[in-house]
């Protein structure tokens, strides 16, 4: 006895030629309530992936809470912001402060080096005056000398 034979009634004989592949499906699956049951299952399951897909498409990324704050960690982060500010101006303050007192140094060292200045100037000119005085008065009696003969 040959194999095929054997196999014909159980898978079908065109199975066995290589005509119609799973062919032999429709001889053992003869209750057509189970296949009804398979293919609603299968589009009730194709509905359901689809609205998940839906869903994952129009959901919020980031999460709301992630986004946004809520009014308390707002006022907190006011008050962390008042106290920052406060903090600089008080800097800025005592920065503006040091300035002010070394232009007002850098002034008095400049007022006290003008002043040591005038007062060379003076003591220069003093010098210059009693020089000219003398040199006058060399020059007045420089005919004297040479002459004889000195002017009234």
């Amino acid at each position: 006895m040959e194999i095929t034979s054997l196999l014909t009634p159980h898978l079908g004989a065109s199975f066995l030629a290589g005509d119609v592949p799973f062919l032999f499906l429709a001889d053992i699956i003869v209750d057509t309530s189970v296949g009804t049951w398979l293919l609603g299952g299968a589009f009730v399951l194709s509905i359901a992936l689809a609205l998940a897909k839906i869903y994952d498409v129009f959901r919020r990324r980031p999460p709301i809470d992630a986004e946004f704050a809520t009014k308390k960690e707002l006022n907190g982060l006011r008050s962390e912001t008042r106290n920052t500010d406060n903090e600089i101006f008080k800097a800025i303050e005592n920065l503006r402060l040091e300035v002010k007192a070394d232009v007002q140094e850098l002034n008095r060292a400049d007022e006290a080096r003008s002043s040591k200045i005038h007062t060379r100037m003076d003591s220069l000119a003093e010098s210059f005056s009693e020089v000219k005085g003398a040199v006058t008065a060399e020059l007045r009696t420089l005919p004297c000398r040479t002459t004889g003969r000195c002017p009234t």
